[in-house]
């Protein structure tokens, strides 16, 4: 289940004289938002596996809300290298790849995600959008 986060959106109208430079009237109403629900996945384009120093030592992409998740990777032949399907009680993707495969370690390159996830609310990832249209596979740069 997701957790509530629970915002305050507050609207404030003020009206400054040119006279004196205060505030002569203002106003201001809020209301409290509960946002339980965020569809949202962001898919990186680079992995760096021995820079520990930044985000890109692994391919994971970043989302909440996920329902559904399966993250594939694909050496440039279409071999199947790696893939998963976790995700942490938010619905956020929680194993990324590390530029390995089942032989072991894959060499410098470009490599392809592939990712079909839906959201709980049922509603589909679309992709990623790429050159106005949605896209559900991108190339990944792999530097070693």
């Amino acid at each position: 289940m997701l957790n509530d986060v629970r915002s305050e959106i507050c609207l404030i109208v003020t009206d400054i004289t040119e006279d004196n430079g205060k505030n002569e009237c203002w106003d201001s109403t809020c209301i409290h938002v509960n946002v339980t629900h965020f569809n949202n996945l962001i898919v990186p384009n680079f992995l760096y596996p021995t820079d520990k120093s930044s985000g890109a030592s692994k391919f994971l992409p970043k989302g909440k809300s996920l329902e559904k998740y399966k993250l594939q990777i694909f050496d440039k032949f279409g071999n199947l290298l790696w893939e998963t399907t976790a995700l942490d009680e938010n619905g956020s993707p929680t194993i990324g790849w590390k530029g390995t495969s089942l032989n072991g370690i894959v060499p410098q390159g470009t490599y392809i995600w592939r990712i079909e996830a839906s959201y709980s609310d049922n509603e589909p990832w679309l992709g990623i959008m790429y050159n106005g249209k949605y896209k559900k596979s991108g190339f990944i740069t792999l530097v070693r």
